[in-house]
């Protein structure tokens, strides 16, 4: 492969990660999690951590790639998903989405 299919290899994936996380309402999943913890919802909080563990993992390989990719390309300005992986507070005893810049 050469570097413009590389680079349009990881922004067609980029989109659809952005598309599934309108589809799968991502955002909603957070607040739902957040809901369970404070009701004690046990079945719902498992549901939930399971589909942010998957989440987690599909934005998790999708930065490993892009990693990668800039580590031999150092000149390709790909945009980071590390923004969409979600994680647990531990201060505030919530999930929400992480924040931390790279």
């Amino acid at each position: 492969m050469d570097v413009k299919e590389i680079q349009d290899s990881y922004m067609e994936n980029y989109k659809k990660l952005n598309e599934s996380y309108n589809n799968l309402n991502i955002a909603g999943l957070v607040n739902d999690i957040n809901k369970a913890i404070s009701s004690s919802d046990i079945e719902s909080i498992n549901t939930y951590f399971n589909k942010i563990s998957e989440w987690n993992e599909n934005v998790s390989k999708l930065q490993g790639a892009r990693i990668a990719i800039i580590t031999q390309y150092k000149f390709l300005k790909l945009p980071s998903v590390s923004e969409l992986s979600i994680v647990f507070d531990f201060v505030n005893k919530e999930w929400k989405f992480n924040t931390d810049p790279e």
